[in-house]
């Protein structure tokens, strides 16, 4: 096990930090938040923890309590168990988390049953377009119902029907701005440029299709 909590404080804020490779220089960051943020780990160290939850809710091991267990893969409050955000239902349950610090992103998925499950970790900012990828490489490889890439059909929206989803929303805590492009939709986010394209000419399928980080199937406010 290689998982710790560093021992250098950091100011926080630290001072004219702007980019990843000053804050990595710095070296390794203590947020106030240590449960949060203060730990840091591997993948293969985080794997271990998965397959204990997988063991538990399996009734395997006695290292959690199955009530808690059962808590942590249940929602709580909003899309959030304990921990963990609960996913697919039913046969093919599933969990997961995702991580964002400042030079670093990160993904987790994982099957309740079966032992199953991916943990990606990338030291970039722009590094959750890289761990989808890989993720949904992963799911197909294996396949895995609802993670695997699925086909879509791209639809043909004139310029007038493209130009009526521009504009700048809030949806889920991120505020996105949508221009109209060619053959779709290019959202700017605090991950940086995504490309849409379009399955629909409703405003439903055209931006859950292929932007999983920001999920528009909730509740969007133009702003």
């Amino acid at each position: 096990m290689s998982s710790r909590y560093p021992k250098r404080v950091m100011r926080w804020p630290p001072p004219r930090m702007t980019r990843a490779r000053r804050w990595l220089n710095a070296g390794q960051i203590l947020t106030p938040e240590r449960a949060a943020a203060g730990l840091w780990t591997t993948p293969s160290d985080l794997a271990r923890v998965v397959l204990a939850v997988q063991r538990a809710a399996g009734g395997e091991t006695k290292l959690l309590p199955a009530a808690l267990t059962r808590d942590m893969l249940t929602k709580q409050r909003g899309d959030y168990g304990l921990g963990w955000e609960p996913k697919a239902a039913g046969h093919n349950a599933s969990f997961g988390h995702s991580g964002v610090d400042r030079g670093f992103r990160c993904s987790l998925n994982a099957y309740v049953s079966g032992g199953q499950g991916v943990m990606i970790m990338t030291n970039g900012d722009r590094g959750s377009a890289v761990a989808s990828e890989i993720g949904r490489a992963v799911a197909t490889a294996y396949n895995w119902p609802d993670l695997k890439i699925q086909r879509k059909v791209v639809a043909r929206l004139s310029a007038e029907q493209l130009r009526a989803f521009t504009g700048t929303y809030y949806a889920n805590g991120a505020t996105v701005k949508f221009d109209a492009t060619d053959r779709g939709l290019r959202a700017h986010s605090p991950m940086g440029p995504i490309n849409l394209l379009p399955e629909g000419p409703t405003a439903s399928s055209l931006p859950k299709a292929v932007c999983p980080h920001l999920p528009f199937s909730a509740t969007v406010q133009a702003l």
